[in-house]
């Protein structure tokens, strides 16, 4: 099985056990971003593909979300609002479409939590270098080395407000089929992925030196699950979706699971 998934530090985690040694599943990774990925899965490139908690819902039409796993976090120190004049002055804010998902968070608790409405400014291709050092009042910074960036500027975590707001954490993306191509063997293998890392996830932490930011994320904050949890935040999920205009209803994400007959036949 040929998957795609986001070459990102959080997504790439789940991948840890595998490449472990500990274990082996048969499953062939192919990375790139958001965008990429869902490109692939739509042109029959893979078999399966991570996808945002955006478009999932924009394009349920098309896609099998699979069950067992999804990418969730109680705050998430990759993606992060810089407000250079704090809450005070908050008029546009700057943000490279490619990270669409994290800018529609920030819009949320920016209105919900501090009653802010500020214009959202897209800059097509811009690094996380350029808006830091663009004049905008403020940016939303994804990327690998957000985690360490330094400023006097006021720093929200945006996963971290999300759970202020709904109480549950934010679900970025989870694994997808295509329309009706989901099958049993891809979300065991899936689910195996998930075992995988959370089973050597101890071991990873001790064998990688990082900055105490990152390890308390990978060790406490970073969510493989698709629990009860990650789907009570996507009812909320859902409904700002209908709220801010993205769907034009309030959707129920159709999730694929094992065929209960299989599921008993494979415990047996």
């Amino acid at each position: 099985m040929e998957l795609a998934i986001w070459n990102s530090p959080a997504a790439e985690f789940l991948l840890s056990g595998q490449e472990s040694g500990a274990m082996h599943i048969p499953v062939y990774a192919k990375r790139g971003t958001p965008e990429e990925c869902l490109t692939w899965l739509s042109a029959g490139l893979v078999d399966v593909a991570m996808v945002s908690a955006l478009e999932a819902y924009r394009r349920s039409e098309e896609l099998s979300i699979l069950s067992g796993v999804a990418l969730s976090t109680w705050n998430n120190p990759y993606a992060r609002l810089l407000l250079r004049k704090g809450l005070s002055q908050v008029n546009t804010i700057a943000y490279n479409p490619t990270h669409e998902l994290e800018a529609l968070i920030a819009r949320i608790i920016l209105k919900e939590h501090y009653a802010l409405e500020p214009e959202f400014q897209a800059q097509p291709g811009a690094a996380p270098t350029a808006l830091l050092s663009s004049n905008t009042e403020a940016c939303v910074l994804v990327g690998d080395n957000i985690p360490l960036i330094h400023s006097e500027a006021l720093l929200l975590d945006i996963g971290q407000e999300w759970y202020e707001l709904s109480n549950y954490p934010m679900v970025w993306g989870f694994w997808a089929a295509r329309k009706d191509e989901a099958t049993p063997e891809m979300i065991e293998r899936l689910v195996a992925l998930r075992q995988a890392a959370e089973a050597y996830r101890s071991k990873w932490l001790q064998a990688n030196d990082m900055p105490p930011v990152i390890h308390h994320f990978y060790a406490d904050d970073l969510r493989l699950s698709f629990d009860d949890l990650a789907i009570a935040s996507l009812t909320e999920w859902s409904q700002y979706l209908y709220y801010y205009g993205i769907t034009e209803e309030v959707k129920d994400l159709v999730v694929y699971q094992i065929p209960t007959g299989e599921a008993e036949e494979d415990d047996e």
